[in-house]
């Protein structure tokens, strides 16, 4: 079947974990589990598709015509004949030279802006350096990082603490040790 052109600008922006799947398809054909160890080495273990989940994007894909079922395979002595080896079609070359573009050019903005925002920054003093202050809480006004800053460089009691990428919890509260502390103080 002749590949007709066709216009790739509505199919974008790509989900990221199809982005990374036509990326390591891009070197040439490959089968489902080196994808997945492909995706996993490029993105140093950020994104990670597991069998159920890469192998319906792989339907998907080949549904939409990105991939089809390669008939290139390795010599049979470093190959397993259950293996299904994917490629990209000509016109899932051209949506992921599109995507790629697309992201280049948000990323050159991004870096235009900073330039300028870096530009426009005022020094920052020695609290605002504190690893505590750097801490970006969702939700949270700067101000009360700020405080909870301050008060930990005082050596104040009770303040924010952080369990874990994005989670907050008042100290002192709620844990085992606090109910034990408040029941024995009864």
């Amino acid at each position: 079947m002749p590949d007709k052109l066709r216009s790739v600008d509505r199919l974008l922006p790509l989900k990221p974990k199809v982005l990374h799947i036509l990326l390591a398809m891009a070197d040439g054909p490959r089968h489902g589990y080196s994808i997945m160890q492909e995706v996993t080495e490029r993105t140093d273990g950020q994104v990670r598709l597991w069998p159920a989940g890469l192998y319906g994007l792989l339907r998907e894909l080949e549904r939409t015509d990105f991939i089809v079922e390669s008939d290139h395979r390795p010599a049979a002595a470093d190959d397993d004949e259950r293996r299904r080896y994917f490629a990209l079609t000509p016109h899932g070359k051209r949506v992921l030279d599109a995507e790629v573009r697309r992201l280049e050019a948000i990323v050159k903005h991004a870096r235009s802006s900073l330039s300028k925002l870096v530009r426009n920054v005022p020094p920052l003093n020695s609290l605002e350096m504190s690893p505590s202050f750097r801490l970006c809480v969702p939700g949270m006004p700067v101000v009360a990082v700020r405080n909870a800053s301050a008060r930990f460089a005082r050596g104040g009691g009770r303040g924010l603490g952080v369990h874990g990428p994005g989670r907050v919890q008042r100290r002192g509260h709620g844990s085992t040790a606090a109910r034990a502390r408040r029941s024995a103080a009864r």
